[in-house]
């Protein structure tokens, strides 16, 4: 049982697409534990393994797709840093924050830059911009409702 309940043990099955026994570590870390840990996402991404990470992401919703390493490194940091844009479109897919930074307040646009990719360069300003809109729309609805310029439907 103690080997089911390893974290290490975890992020080797799905690392080596193990289904079955990630599935039986899965549920003993869920019992045992109220997070799950994020360390099979950054081995995913930095691998290249978008296939698998696609698998992980839809077989464990809990697996945190925000929490930093010890670097202070969010798993969306890290697929800009290795320009792997295809995990930071299923990072982000799966709810990740596009505005993360790491402990020393370098964004996503600073990871793709030292990636030396000019894609991923692109594609993370493109994602902060979109993010910006959104935030600005948002903000936008939420000061019209303030002054009461709630329409009603006829």
């Amino acid at each position: 049982m103690a080997g089911k309940l390893s974290v290490d043990a975890f992020t080797s099955h799905v690392v080596n697409a193990r289904w079955a026994e990630a599935d039986a570590c899965y549920e003993a870390l869920q019992a045992r534990f109220t997070d799950i840990p994020s360390a099979p996402i950054f081995y995913l991404i930095a691998n290249f393994q978008t296939d698998d990470l696609r698998v992980a992401l839809k077989r464990y919703p809990k697996m945190p797709v925000n929490r930093p390493n010890k670097k202070g490194q969010a798993p969306l940091l890290k697929a800009y840093h290795v320009a792997n844009t295809d995990a930071a479109e299923m990072l982000l897919a799966a709810g990740a924050e596009v505005t993360a930074v790491d402990h020393y307040g370098n964004d996503i646009v600073q990871y793709a830059t030292w990636s030396k990719l000019d894609s991923a360069i692109e594609h993370a300003e493109k994602q902060l911009l979109a993010a910006g809109k959104k935030r600005q729309k948002q903000e936008k609805k939420k000061a019209a409702r303030g002054n009461g310029a709630h329409v009603e439907a006829p």
